[in-house]
């Protein structure tokens, strides 16, 4: 398999890691962690971060949804907060297992291209960080994985 142009990650590496860390984990079942005995944890979440706009967030995202869906974890994304269009989350929909919609996967949406604090005193609207963790946890009740 060819890797990615952008980051160089092929999804055999990514496939590999993923086999890594359910042989790790299950390593630590045994130890009485309480982790799932399949080898990944019953719920798997991991918050990925960037430096900045189009540093390849949603495209890594993108890779490990489709990796962990190809072996048999279904995964899905979840976007806080976008600003200007939906395509970020469109791609993790594209990408994750299927079932939630762009508003559980994306809460807040502004539509002005700016940052979420400027975007939000524009259209008026105060940052609702609960409607954030409630759609966190509607999602969580409803996948086991998120990215």
């Amino acid at each position: 398999m060819k890797p990615c142009v952008i980051c160089g990650i092929s999804s055999a590496v990514l496939s590999k890691v993923c086999r890594e860390l359910s042989k790790k984990q299950a390593g630590e079942n045994k130890a009485g962690t309480g982790l799932a005995t399949d080898g990944l944890a019953a719920l798997m979440r991991f918050f990925i971060t960037g430096t900045d706009t189009d540093s390849g967030k949603t495209f890594v995202t993108s890779l490990l949804l489709r990796a962990l869906n190809a072996a048999g974890k279904p995964a899905v994304g979840f976007k806080p907060v976008c600003c200007g269009d939906r395509q970020d989350v469109e791609a993790l929909l594209a990408a994750g297992a299927p079932g939630p919609t762009a508003d559980e996967v994306n809460p807040v949406f502004f539509a002005q291209p700016l940052s979420p604090l400027v975007a939000g005193w524009m259209a008026n609207v105060p940052f609702d960080s609960a409607g954030i963790l409630t759609a966190w946890e509607h999602l969580s009740g409803q996948h086991e994985h998120i990215l």
